[in-house]
């Protein structure tokens, strides 16, 4: 295995490892039962949630880079 392919495989790992904790984060956020502070608690969900999305789509791509290293 080349040291790209090994560079590639520890960054897949941490990327998806941040995604993990990304959507942990988001899932550990409490949502009040009042409509006043229920909507900025989803807000915050919502942003966390878009975080972890995108270091999800790069540990995709990256699987897709090491596909095409010969």
């Amino acid at each position: 295995m080349s040291d790209l392919h090994t560079l590639v495989h520890w960054a897949q790992a941490a990327a998806g490892l941040v995604a993990a904790v990304l959507w942990s984060r988001s899932a550990r956020i409490k949502v009040p039962n009042n409509i006043d502070t229920m909507v900025p608690q989803l807000q915050r969900i919502g942003f966390w949630n878009a975080w972890a999305a995108g270091w999800s789509c790069f540990t995709a791509s990256l699987a897709v880079l090491d596909g095409l290293i010969p």
